[in-house]
């Protein structure tokens, strides 16, 4: 029963700071702020988060287990339809965010991306990044975070959906062009 009381007293959390998120910024808000949102004290919040940034974090994690894993994302999901991935791509997901809009719309959450990219990235071997990119794990690393900031940056730029759609077809194509050419070079020794 304590199990289950947790989940519910850190759900609540989560969801009163992506409430407030929709009114403020997450740089304004305040524990107190949240906890009383939450129906919960200060003191209960501490007992489940040692401050707001890991509530944020929470629902940064929480919204990237809605997207592809890395190599199909870090590919562009050329392999999704392959895989039968069931999941979003990344830059789909931030035009259609759902409840996490006013997370991936706070200016915070960018800055929040490479941490939440490090535990992405954590459970994928060297090969398996090799693999999918032809290029190591640092590099890989980087070329994710540069194409998952510039995805994030012209997603939250445009507004018209067709002109978007555009767009994300013209990104899809550059990225993949460019993963291609980094796979017909010579592995660097």
């Amino acid at each position: 029963m304590s199990d289950i009381r947790n989940e519910r007293t850190e759900q609540a959390i989560r969801q009163a700071m992506l409430d407030l998120l929709k009114k403020k910024p997450f740089d304004c808000l305040s524990v107190t702020e949240v906890a009383t949102a939450a129906g919960v004290s200060r003191s209960t919040f501490y007992a489940h988060f040692a401050n707001l940034q890991e509530v944020f974090e929470a629902l940064a994690r929480e919204f990237h287990n809605t997207l592809r894993d890395l190599g199909v994302q870090l590919c562009c999901g050329a392999d999704a339809e392959e895989t039968g991935m069931p999941k979003r791509p990344y830059c789909m997901a931030l035009r259609d965010a759902g409840p996490y809009e006013a997370l991936v719309k706070d200016p915070h959450y960018l800055s929040e991306l490479k941490n939440v990219l490090g535990d992405v990235l954590g459970p994928w071997t060297e090969q398996n990044i090799y693999c999918a990119t032809g290029i190591g794990a640092d590099q890989a690393s980087a070329l994710l975070l540069f194409q998952m900031t510039g995805c994030y940056t012209a997603a939250m730029s445009c507004n018209d959906d067709v002109a978007w759609e555009k767009t994300r077809v013209s990104i899809d194509a550059f990225i993949r062009a460019g993963l291609g050419g980094l796979r017909r070079q010579q592995p660097m020794e």
